[in-house]
């Protein structure tokens, strides 16, 4: 449900994640590298809710090294004791791929922090001064660690995902279910697999207080102004007038929807020229909103915030992880000015009065 880019804009290297075990200075490390990312996004955060969330980051949790087995044709993802439990015929094509706490929480898209800005984004439109007992549901959430910030605060935080690699990952007892937490009610974890709405609206469920979509719904990948479907990257599975409908029935009245994306150049359109001067769109570029206003507000929304920039604030998160510094990333550090862009869009579900 991402592109390739995704992964290098937050830091996250594929090729990176083919390490063995490591010991527990190793993995005391990644939390703390969490952690002082946390303290580098203090002064760019907003919202007493945001910085709560942040308040949380020293206690998420270090895994044991954790081994799992990934087939490309046909597509499948195993843990280590499922592959082990195969005939000899049936592991072939398979690769092994070791997962310590740093690749548990970057999966192949970077630090789960960088997702603290649409939550800072959606406190704010929400008036939250706390996620304690908000239910918080993120489609396509590519790693635990922002729902696990989230249940650690109180939420009933659920994570809809396609990728089969992700489901094997955190299938570990621990991973998912009830979360402690320091003050107030406890929180959980929840991740649902396969595509939604088409195949587990039911799993999923509804009652939510905020939905939220990080670089999955952008308009390059879902309806994109090259028509060819041949390049687009996000299938709903159904129509965008049936999706908005699901997205509205999940929600309580006056719950929000926040689509939060980021892309590189050309631009957030996506429109740029080649060296010969020929025009060209970007699919993964275009971060627009893939559904216009009207579409919205047919579908029982208040449309608060439309293709917002964003790009200020996204660049200072990335000062903040260091995407733009040689020494830490190498071949893969940013040029922020030409290469990353940001907006967002919020809608909040009218009461049935006012529909």
């Amino acid at each position: 449900m991402r592109s390739s880019w995704c992964h290098i804009a937050t830091g996250g290297l594929v090729a990176a994640c083919l390490l063995g075990s490591q010991d527990a200075a190793n993995r005391d490390g990644a939390i703390a590298e969490l952690m002082r990312q946390a303290e580098a996004l203090r002064p760019l955060i907003e919202t007493s809710a945001g910085q709560q969330l942040l308040d949380e980051v020293e206690r998420l949790p270090a895994i044991d090294a954790r081994t799992l087995w990934y087939r490309r044709d046909p597509r499948a993802a195993l843990t280590d004791a499922q592959y082990q439990a195969l005939p000899e015929a049936g592991r072939e094509g398979f690769r092994q791929m070791d997962f310590d706490t740093r690749r548990y929480y970057e999966t192949f898209y970077g630090t789960p922090l960088a997702s603290l800005r649409a939550f800072d984004l959606a406190a704010a439109a929400g008036n939250y001064d706390t996620y304690e007992a908000r239910r918080v549901l993120d489609i396509g959430y590519g790693s635990i660690g922002q729902l696990r910030l989230l249940a650690q605060r109180g939420s009933e935080a659920v994570g809809v995902e396609v990728d089969a690699l992700l489901q094997a990952l955190y299938s570990a007892p621990g991973d998912q279910g009830p979360v402690s937490v320091v003050r107030g009610r406890s929180g959980s974890v929840r991740l649902v697999h396969g595509f939604w709405p088409r195949d587990v609206v039911a799993e999923v469920g509804g009652g939510y207080d905020l939905i939220v979509s990080k670089n999955t719904l952008k308009k390059g990948y879902v309806t994109p102004d090259d028509p060819d479907p041949r390049n687009r990257g996000v299938d709903l599975g159904v129509s965008p007038a049936e999706y908005l409908k699901a997205l509205a029935d999940a929600l309580h009245p006056g719950g929000l929807v926040i689509i939060y994306n980021i892309g590189p150049g050309p631009g957030p359109d996506g429109r740029g020229v080649d060296e010969s001067g020929e025009p060209t769109y970007v699919h993964m570029a275009d971060i627009r909103c893939p559904f216009p206003r009207e579409q919205w507000e047919a579908a029982g929304f208040e449309v608060v915030a439309m293709d917002r920039d964003d790009t200020e604030k996204v660049r200072s998160f990335a000062r903040a992880f260091g995407w733009d510094d040689a020494a830490r990333m190498g071949d893969s550090a940013m040029n922020l000015r030409d290469d990353l862009y940001a907006k967002y869009s919020i809608v909040r579900k009218r009461p049935p009065a006012d529909r």
